[in-house]
């Protein structure tokens, strides 16, 4: 099986963002700005499938409004340095089908999401992995039910 991602950001104000940056300053993690997208990966039985669901989650109401979203196809399934993905804690389970927003995806054994966090010093640089670390542990992940990937 192969993994196809997307990210989706708001191309306006994100408050959710603002309000994570504060409340991590406020915890004595140093960050001047933080990024967050939301991310779609999809498990796919072949090539064929991922150059569809590429043609199709751009039309996923549920995933992407051209209105207030920005959407990229990552070039792999997983961060990048200096980044952390959020998401449930359970595996991602496969199936025969998978409908998303009500579109039925052909090829598509998996879908799950999780929440980018991006933090950044004050010079634009990606805090370190220690801070990140410290930011997820505190406040970005809880783990109970939660799980962290990084690269």
């Amino acid at each position: 099986m192969i993994e196809r991602a997307f990210a989706v950001r708001l191309a306006i104000p994100d408050n959710e963002a603002y309000t994570a940056m504060v409340t991590l300053q406020r915890l004595g993690i140093r960050c001047e700005r933080v990024e967050r997208a939301e991310i779609h990966i999809f498990g796919l039985e072949d090539d064929a499938a991922a150059d569809e669901l590429d043609r199709v989650v751009p039309t996923i109401a549920t995933i992407y409004n051209p209105n207030k979203h920005r959407l990229r196809r990552l070039s792999a399934p997983r961060p990048v340095k200096g980044e952390v993905w959020v998401t449930a804690r359970e595996l991602p389970e496969v199936h025969d089908e998978v409908v998303v927003g009500g579109i039925r995806l052909p090829g598509v054994r998996s879908a799950w999401k999780a929440t980018s966090w991006r933090l950044q010093d004050a010079a634009g640089n990606d805090v370190s992995t220690e801070l990140l670390d410290r930011a997820v542990e505190t406040l970005l992940c809880n783990s109970a039910f939660q799980r962290a990937i990084t690269a």
